[in-house]
């Protein structure tokens, strides 16, 4: 009786030892795949590509948009501008020289901070696209975004600059001239 039970223990021990390396086995048994990973970066960094052109040229409509809005506003002021001007009262054309300094000045920095606003909001749409690419990708894409963003600001910061010179030419320009003897 007691090497059946002894027999029936080890035949018990020997089943649940068995029984858990298999289920361990059948876990950790993964066999290995050759990587095909190229076909999938090439579909999805297609399927980026096509996002990614999409949103730039929202971005650059958006951009354009933005500077033509900028000079209709800037016309129109000048527009007010040469109207008191043609009157020839030189307080008004004075005051009025002095508004149209303020309000470009103020136009030409918010224009420059709307487009970078808007890059930005480009960068934010397009990184969630970026993230879906495979890590190899992402990097790369990253670093592009970044050099893109960057050229995008030298451009604004050259505009600005720019700007700010014609503004400075402007103020310096005498426009109502002071004609001594002339009249009756």
């Amino acid at each position: 009786m007691k090497n059946t039970i002894l027999t029936f223990v080890i035949m018990g021990v020997a089943f649940m030892a068995h029984a858990q390396e298999s289920l361990l086995g059948d876990i950790m048994n993964v066999s290995p795949v050759a990587a095909a990973e190229t076909s999938n970066n090439e579909e999805a960094l297609a399927d980026y590509q096509i996002v990614f052109d999409k949103r730039k040229s929202e971005l650059d409509d958006d951009l354009a948009s933005l500077g033509e809005d900028y000079k209709k506003e800037v016309v129109d002021l000048i527009q007010d501008f040469t109207k008191t001007l043609s009157k020839g009262v030189a307080k008004e054309v004075k005051n009025e020289k002095q508004t149209v300094i303020t309000k470009v000045n103020s136009l030409t920095i918010q224009l420059r901070k709307n487009k970078q606003s808007r890059v930005t909001q480009f960068g934010n749409r397009v990184a969630p696209e970026i993230r879906d690419l495979p890590i190899d990708l992402r990097q790369e894409k990253q670093k592009e975004m970044r050099t893109i963003s960057k050229e995008y600001y030298n451009t604004f910061d050259d505009e600005y600059s720019a700007n700010q010179a014609v503004i400075s030419q402007f103020k310096n320009t005498q426009h109502l001239m002071q004609i001594e003897g002339e009249g009756i």
